[in-house]
């Protein structure tokens, strides 16, 4: 008898379970194409015209498929220009950093020349083997705090360090090659943590 009660309640369970997960399947699904369209990174939207693969290309070259390049990376917005002496010592250092570590940072080039020629025989005697900002165009990067300035922004976009123009004394190359190295990694845990 006990038997024969319970299997009536069991179905009434059962359909009551089925009734309610029907309508959280269906929401599940994406009724949209904007459901489904990928978030614009942090790099679309600071470099809308994209950038030059290489730093000593013309700024006509710029593309929007180079952005994926800065997908997941650290990126240094580096602001620097050939008139700036400061600059000219700052650049090997970086270009030794970025070598190293260029697994997980990425440099975007954002000159402070005046010419198009300037800001490439600049690129291109200093050998950076990094990106490019189009000169003269407006882009979201973080200005300038002095020459050289360097933002070092998190893979999500935001800035993790500064390395400016105004405190040269601290931008020697231990504190490039070891501190901004430690930031990094130091990020980087704490992001897995979350």
């Amino acid at each position: 008898m006990k038997k024969l009660l319970l299997l009536p309640l069991f179905g009434l369970l059962a359909l009551t379970h089925f009734s309610l997960a029907v309508p959280a399947f269906a929401q599940a699904k994406p009724t949209t194409a904007t459901a489904t369209a990928q978030k614009e990174s942090p790099w679309e939207k600071m470099f809308p015209n994209g950038l030059l693969a290489k730093a000593h290309q013309k700024s006509e070259s710029a593309k929007k498929d180079v952005l994926k390049k800065l997908n997941g990376k650290f990126v240094g917005i580096y602001h620097s220009a050939n008139w700036c002496g400061f600059c000219h010592l700052f650049t090997p250092q970086l270009i030794a950093f970025y070598k190293k570590n260029k697994k997980d940072f990425e440099v975007v080039f954002v000159s402070g020349d005046k010419s198009e020629e300037q800001r490439r025989a600049y690129a291109k005697s200093s050998k950076m083997p990094w990106l490019a900002a189009p000169l003269g165009e407006k882009n979201g990067a973080p200005r300038a705090g002095g020459y050289p300035c360097l933002h070092v922004l998190t893979p999500d976009g935001k800035i993790l360090t500064t390395i400016s123009g105004a405190n040269r004394k601290e931008s020697k190359d231990s504190r490039l090659h070891v501190d901004l190295r430690k930031k990094m990694d130091d990020w980087k845990e704490s992001a897995a943590k979350k």
